[in-house]
């Protein structure tokens, strides 16, 4: 990914990003602990 763009990055980033969310959604039985848990990991990732 050496010559990738910043856009072209970032695309990557934010489409692994919903796959793990996806992916670990099942992993919770309330649809509320999911989003929580997917709103924790953006607020980790964050700036």
């Amino acid at each position: 990914m050496a010559g990738a763009s910043i856009e072209t990055t970032l695309e990557l980033w934010a489409s692994s990003l919903r796959e793990v969310k996806a992916r670990m959604r099942p992993l919770f039985a309330q649809e509320r602990a999911a989003v929580s848990a997917g709103l924790f990991l953006d607020g980790l990732l964050s700036d």
